[in-house]
């Protein structure tokens, strides 16, 4: 977990314990020049962030499986040399409220560069309408890129989906049969496995900040599911699911995710919606299906017509066609 400033002693036991094997309280207790007691509130630590942590009486501490910390230098490293070009600013936290508000606190990035923030643990991350993003530590990605566009909010609406197009092709969506559910959610056989918050700052008529937000599940612990869906979201899947033993690491998934995400943005500038929209509709999970819309504390039954270029959701309903910019959108059961 190289991340800025100096480890604490709870970033240094998790190193130690990345390689999923047993290590002896004693042991790491010497190496860091600490008491045992003091290795065991940095474990209590790491278990209240959601790590699992296995304790076992004469063998000591392991993690449940090996994790791959963030690491800076191996993230640059697997990033290809347009996308460092276009990179303003890296930063690697351990832990913030969430990586668009670390971004939003900060300056605007110049044009035709990002400012790109990732976090190993977020304590207030949000997914659509304010609800909690649950991701333990090495779990999975919490990412944000600040970009600057000459163009006014109202040229961004469907910046979202063309996000959301650029990370499904990243994870090469359709030849592992992953969808995108209207407006940010990235699924696979009906689960969760990522979601987009895209955050506007700017004049109604000028240049726009956007903060483009992504998380994605990498490999969750079994427990989360119930968590989620006590939050009253879409039940979580992750990448480990999807790819087995072909799940690349958190560092070259983070880098690939980048790359995507600021080439996506550049097109978007100069195209906008355009080169994305093919794309959409061709991975769309609710076109043409049975759905239930909650808008302003009311929910219809309609029929998913699919979107128009400006990122609205197509919604036929007793009223008719009508486009839909705001609200949540679910499948309907089969009666």
């Amino acid at each position: 977990m190289t991340l800025a400033g100096g480890p604490s002693l709870e970033e240094r036991i998790a190193i130690d314990l990345a390689d999923g094997r047993f290590h002896s309280g004693q042991a790491m207790a010497d190496a860091h020049g600490v008491s045992r007691a003091a290795i065991w509130k940095a474990v209590r630590a790491l278990e209240a962030r959601g790590v699992d942590v296995h304790a076992v009486a004469g063998k000591g501490y392991r993690l449940a499986r090996p994790v791959e910390w963030l690491d800076r230098e191996r993230l640059l490293a697997a990033m290809g040399a347009l996308a460092k070009d276009r990179t303003e600013e890296l930063e690697l936290l351990r832990s913030t409220e969430s990586t668009n508000r670390e971004l939003l606190a900060g300056p605007a990035p110049c044009s035709g560069r990002g400012r790109v923030c990732l976090a190993e643990f977020q304590t207030r991350g949000r997914g659509r309408h304010g609800r909690p993003w649950y991701s333990p530590p090495g779990a999975g990605l919490c990412l944000s890129i600040a970009w600057r566009f000459d163009l006014p909010p109202p040229r961004l609406s469907s910046l979202s989906l063309a996000a959301g197009v650029a990370v499904a092709c990243a994870l090469d969506a359709k030849h592992h049969r992953l969808g995108l559910k209207w407006p940010n959610d990235l699924v696979w056989r009906g689960g969760k496995i990522g979601g987009i918050l895209t955050e506007l700052t700017g004049e109604a008529a000028g240049a726009t900040t956007a903060i483009v937000g992504v998380g994605i599940n990498h490999r969750l612990p079994s427990r989360l599911a119930a968590e989620t869906a006590l939050a009253g979201g879409l039940e979580p899947a992750d990448l480990h699911q999807v790819l087995g033993d072909r799940l690349p690491g958190r560092n070259r998934l983070a880098a690939r995710l980048i790359e995507a995400l600021l080439d996506a943005f550049v097109r978007f500038e100069r195209e906008g919606f355009l080169p994305f929209a093919q794309s959409w509709r061709e991975l769309d999970v609710l076109q043409g299906r049975d759905v239930t819309l909650t808008h302003r504390d009311r929910t219809v039954p309609g029929i998913a017509r699919g979107i128009d270029m400006s990122g609205a959701l197509l919604f036929e309903g007793v009223d008719g066609l009508v486009r839909v910019h705001a609200g949540d959108v679910c499948l309907r059961p089969a009666t």
